[in-house]
């Protein structure tokens, strides 16, 4: 039986759903019986997971840019989705630095653009705007983000984030505090691993690419800690947040809530890479520190994920190594030409069993 029921036999808009996440979003979903309709202006790697789970021929597949307010207003119209969920960004770091005012255009107008058409078409009961855990302001002591705390930024990418969470509280206080009005939320969510990212700049995507081309991969900051979780883990807090919304349940309405891994592991860069080397034993890997000149890198980032623990009864289901290690499965079916669309929807099963049993 689907686990989140609030979505059978309704109608669901991503934007951004060529993604990786918007992906593993989409086909959740569908899963669950949900009607998905998405909108990204293209499929950003190649290889993608998208085209890997043959996703276009499964759902109602629509190529724009989320700055033309104007054309993701006629495909909200066109659908009428009862929820939307706005994951469509300018996701990389280092990509923020080449291109800044890409990326604050996308990640803030974009948002924008999103709550507007979340405003005017009437058949959308709730939206969730998705974010980071990098909208925080920056901090090199060993402690836990709370949704609390002061946002902010030092690179292009999180302070455009960071100003999008600004835009959603800006709508929120605005638009949407009405209980007649549709209901929105933000999440954020840590450094999200799993099969099918190909993105550029990303640890384990990097290390897979040089483990296929038999190159070395550089590192340049094997100490920092990072919130590793794979991709389910976040994407099921989501659904559980839209889910809320879409009942107009006033405790999630116009809040923001962590997703985050469990608390005891230690998730440093080099942990990854240590995991990684078990499974792929011929990877080559070299530290680098000098190609961290330029860059602005928090050595600790850590989430607090108790708000949404405490109200919702979310808490990860896998550890670290069990993260990893699916990833990596996923992966290896992929390189070695088996079904990757039977491993996903068994990842996917496996992890409701355990939300089920928790």
């Amino acid at each position: 039986m689907p686990l989140f029921t609030a979505f059978r036999g309704k109608k669901v808009l991503i934007t951004g759903h060529t993604g990786f996440k918007g992906s593993w979003l989409a086909q959740w979903l569908l899963l669950q019986g949900t009607h998905v309709c998405g909108y990204s202006d293209q499929v950003p790697t190649n290889p993608s997971v998208f085209e890997t789970l043959s996703l276009s021929n499964q759902i109602e597949d629509h190529r724009g840019d989320v700055r033309d307010y104007a054309h993701l207003l006629k495909i909200f119209e066109s659908f009428r989705p009862d929820f939307a969920f706005h994951l469509a960004a300018q996701p990389l770091v280092r990509e923020s630095y080449r291109n800044p005012l890409l990326t604050f255009d996308v990640n803030i107008q974009g948002t924008a653009n999103f709550l507007e058409c979340v405003r005017h078409v009437d058949s959308v009961r709730g939206g969730l705007v998705i974010t980071t855990d990098k909208v925080y302001e920056p901090s090199n002591e060993p402690r836990e983000h709370r949704e609390s705390d002061r946002l902010g930024g030092n690179d292009p990418y999180s302070a455009s984030k960071a100003a999008a969470e600004l835009v959603f509280s800006s709508y929120q206080k605005s638009f949407f505090s009405e209980s007649t009005s549709p209901a929105i939320a933000s999440v954020r969510a840590g450094n999200v691993i799993g099969g099918g990212d190909w993105s550029p700049d990303r640890l384990i995507p990097d290390l897979i690419r040089a483990w296929k081309s038999d190159e070395p991969v550089f590192i340049r900051f094997p100490e920092a800690v990072r919130p590793w979780q794979h991709v389910l883990e976040p994407l099921s807090g989501y659904l559980k947040v839209a889910s809320l919304l879409m009942e107009n349940n006033p405790a999630v309405r116009g809040a923001s809530f962590n997703f985050g891994p469990t608390k005891t592991e230690d998730g440093s860069v080099q942990k990854i890479v240590d995991l990684t080397q078990k499974t792929f034993s011929d990877l080559k890997v070299e530290i680098t520190p000098d190609h961290r000149k330029g860059f602005k890198e928090t050595h600790y980032l850590r989430l607090s994920w108790e708000k949404a623990h405490e109200m919702m009864n979310w808490s990860p289901q896998l550890s670290l190594d069990e993260s990893v290690k699916w990833t990596l499965d996923w992966y290896q079916h992929f390189y070695e030409g088996q079904n990757c669309i039977d491993l996903t929807k068994e990842q996917i099963k496996s992890y409701e069993l355990r939300m089920e049993n928790q």
